[in-house]
């Protein structure tokens, strides 16, 4: 992938229109569990940010069972 995306809304409108429905689908569940979820570029990929910083995945912040 040689774009560079300025945004999440030029990052999504770069694929076919099934695969826009699907990313549209997840921003659109993201919105409604976090709302003060905010959203940005990040190595030229959309990220999830709260507060400003960009959100960490889950599965890294969970611990393991012991």
């Amino acid at each position: 992938m040689a774009d560079k995306f300025s945004s999440v809304d030029d990052y999504i409108a770069s694929f076919p229109p099934d695969v826009r429905e699907i990313l549209e689908q997840v921003r659109r569940t993201v919105r409604a569990v976090v709302p003060a979820a905010g959203e940005k570029i990040s190595h030229q990929i959309p990220a999830i940010t709260l507060d400003g910083t960009r959100s960490t995945s889950p599965s890294r912040t969970t611990s393991s069972p012991a």
